[in-house]
Formats: structure tokens, C-alpha cells, sequence
């Protein structure tokens, strides 16, 4: 008989827009083959800025807990009290999902309790159960959670540390993505350091096995794509937009096109682009499905990546996607973070500065040009499959067992 596990996710089908989403879909997805039953309490779709139609969303296995968006739900003219949005816009949630979670311990009886960030109010509803309930519990932070500069506002940030305290002394463990991670909790949480774990994020085959049976969409031109939201402080395209604009200047850009796929905040992005005179080059597109964004992927000429140096233990999910199209890559991001050292280590690509409009402009031109002589230097050079999600979770399984024989 397969062992349970009551997950708790915010960004779970149908919500569109967030990678995140993929992470926990597909480990649920993977579990039951491996021993393991998955119990999914989510926020009701309501409380979802976009969805998207999805099988899964409507599984048997999925339960939804009331919870709205306190900006889109209890403004009045805009205003809404500040304590509602705290630890998140989403606090709202707790009332429901602690209800529907008690209701589901007694009804299922699972073995561990596992929350995902980056909804903070996901953590809250774990830890509620877990004290409720005395199960084991896995805190998945993926991120840093609180940090000294994040969240910006200093009320929320507050609120963020002192329930990022309690989840790392009572959660019997906790996940992080990348080493940077691990080593930036190890050195804040010193008398728990065994307690927190690295797992990766990864890419899903089934998911790319369908996206390759669509038909190929190829261009005429070059066609270098970064597919996923862009961030003002985390993802700030400035620069790249500056040095798009002097290689444009240089006559270097015939033929190429760069596509910025659901990269939000798209109207100031537009404004940029035709001060710079450079909307014709850049084109910002709609979000599309996944397996369809997948296919764009695997059908571009180069690849984008964009991480600003205060994500310097953050590695975007996209990564490991782009390793398994096999497209050469072109990053744009600080070198002494994790970003720059995996995608250094998997394709000995060299790494522009994302803050430096001469150092994007002289390497991109040099990324371009190798593009058109058919040079593949840039291409991953490892074996894409060690980062298959289905991987991963072989990987989570063990850290479930383990977690599992402590009870």
C-alpha cells in the first residue's frame, strides 16, 4: 500500500503564469509510481490572478481550501487593510486551508506534511497541521524566503522572518534549490544546519515529449528568446535593452529578432523599447500554454537568461529546460552566483554582466556572430537527463522516508 503525503501548494493547476507551478504538478505526479500517494490541498482558483484550462486541476487527489486575493477581493477603492496582506496578499487562505487540511488528516491519515513556497501563507497553513496534527512536516523553500533587502516593504519583511523563524525550527526539514541556498541558511540557522537540504529544480520529459510532437514554428530570421516574467529588480532587462540598441546602431542585427515571451509589466517595457527605437527588434509576446512555450523553446535559435546579482543563490527554473532543448544559451547575470557557476559548468559559456551595457553588447555580438558560423560552443555540454524531474523525485522519495522513520 502507498504511503500518503499531504501537500500543500499554492501555485498548483489551473493557476497560469508562475514556474513554480510545474515543480509541484509534476512531483505529484511522479510520486504514486514510486511508492508514495499524494494528497494536494491548493487555494480555490478564485484566488488566482490567471488560469488556464488543465486536466489536472480537477484530479481526485485535489482539494481546494477557501482564500482570495486581498487586492483583488477586500479593496475598497483600491484600499484594503494592511494586516490582511500579511504574511502575503493571500493570508486569506489560512482560514481555509487549515480548515480543509484538519479535515483531510482525519480522513487520510497521511505520513508527512510538505509545504511549498513562494507563497508564505502556504508555510503558515503547514505549520498550523503540523503542531495540530504531530505529523513530520517538510518545509520546500526553494529560495530564501526572508532576506535583508526582500520583501522590499518592511512590514511584510518583518512578518517574513519571524514565520521563516518558526518554520525552520519546527519543519523536520528544509529544501532549497541551489548550494548558495543551503549555505545561506546553514550560516543563519548555525545550530540547524543539518536540516536543510539541497533539491533541485528540474525540467519534465513528458512534458517536452508532447511539446515535440507539435508542429516546429521556425523564423526567418535569428530568432534568441527568453520565455518567463522579467523582474525590475531581480530580472532588469535595462541594460540588454541599451546594448540591443547600440548593436542596432552598429548594423550588427539584420535578421535577428529578440522575443521576450510573458515577460509581465509589459506596457513600460513597450515605452522603452520605442524611446530606444527598438521595438521592431524586441518583440514582447503574450503568454501562451506551456507545452507551446516548451515548443518556442526548442524551436529558437539562442536562449536568454537574466538574474540580477541579489538572486546570486537563486537559479531560474528555465535553466534546466533550456538544457534539455539543447539550445545555446546566452547568459546575462552576476558571476559569482549559482546561476552563472551551473550554466559555466554544463556548457563553458562565458557570463555577461546583466548591470554592464557594454559587456552585454560586446558578448552578445560575439554570441550572435557564433550563431550564424553554426558554432554550438554555448550548447550544454552534459547530459541533460540527470535534471529530469522524475529524477528529483527519486531524490524527494528518499528524503520522504527518511523523514518518514523519524515519526
Amino acid at each position: 500500500m502507498n504511503k500518503r503525503i499531504l501537500v500543500i501548494a499554492f501555485h498548483y493547476p489551473p493557476i497560469q503564469g508562475s514556474t513554480g507551478v510545474h515543480r509541484t504538478a509534476s512531483m505529484t505526479r511522479y510520486l504514486p509510481e514510486l511508492g508514495w500517494q499524494p494528497v494536494v490541498l491548493t487555494a480555490d482558483t478564485r484566488a488566482y490572478p490567471r488560469i488556464v484550462e488543465n486536466p489536472e486541476a480537477d484530479a481526485d487527489n485535489v482539494y481546494r481550501g477557501w482564500g482570495r486575493d486581498t487586492a483583488k477581493s477586500f479593496a475598497i477603492r483600491g484600499w484594503y487593510p494592511r494586516f490582511l496582506t500579511l504574511p502575503d496578499r493571500w493570508q486569506s487562505w489560512a482560514i481555509g486551508g487549515i480548515r480543509t487540511g484538519r479535515k483531510l488528516i482525519r480522513k487520510f491519515r497521511p505520513d508527512v506534511i510538505y509545504s511549498t513556497y513562494p507563497i508564505a501563507t502556504a508555510h503558515l497553513i503547514g505549520l498550523h497541521l503540523h503542531r495540530a496534527s504531530g505529523l513530520p512536516w517538510i518545509a520546500d523553500f526553494r529560495d530564501p524566503m526572508a532576506q535583508e533587502d526582500y520583501p522590499v516593504d518592511p512590514l511584510q519583511r518583518k512578518a517574513f522572518f519571524a514565520l521563516e523563524k518558526r518554520v525552520v525550527r519546527e519543519a523536520s526539514l528544509s529544501l532549497l534549490t541551489t548550494p548558495g541556498a543551503c549555505q545561506y541558511y546553514q550560516a543563519r540557522y548555525p545550530d540547524l544546519a543539518g536540516r536543510f537540504v539541497l533539491w533541485e529544480n528540474g525540467y519534465d520529459e513528458a512534458a517536452f515529449s508532447a511539446a515535440e510532437q507539435l508542429p516546429a514554428v521556425k523564423s526567418d530570421k535569428l530568432v534568441l528568446l527568453h520565455s518567463g516574467l522579467l523582474y525590475e529588480s531581480e530580472r532588469n532587462p535595462a541594460h540588454f535593452f541599451e546594448a540591443v540598441a547600440q548593436l542596432k546602431r552598429a548594423g550588427l542585427l539584420s535578421g535577428v529578432e529578440f522575443r521576450l515571451r510573458a515577460s509581465g509589466n509589459q506596457a513600460a517595457y513597450q515605452r522603452e523599447l520605442e524611446r530606444l527605437a527598438i521595438d521592431d527588434l524586441v518583440l514582447l509576446k503574450d503568454a501562451v500554454p506551456y507545452q507551446q512555450a516548451l515548443r518556442e523553446i526548442l524551436d529558437a535559435d539562442g536562449l536568454l537568461i537574466f538574474q540580477a546579482e541579489n538572486c546570486n543563490q537563486q537559479i531560474p527554473a528555465k535553466i534546466y529546460e533550456y538544457f534539455r532543448a539543447r539550445r545555446p544559451i546566452f547568459a546575462m547575470t552576476h558571476s559569482d552566483g549559482d546561476t552563472a557557476s551551473l550554466i559555466q559548468t554544463e556548457t563553458g559559456a562565458g557570463i555577461a554582466n546583466l548591470v554592464s551595457t557594454r559587456d552585454i553588447a560586446e558578448k552578445l555580438s560575439a554570441f550572435i556572430a557564433d550563431l550564424r558560423a553554426g558554432k554550438t560552443r554555448f550548447s550544454a555540454g552534459a547530459d541533460p537527463e540527470k535534471y529530469s524531474r522524475e529524477g528529483r523525485v527519486r531524490q524527494l522519495v528518499r528524503i520522504l522516508e527518511q523523514v518518514e522513520g523519524q515519526r
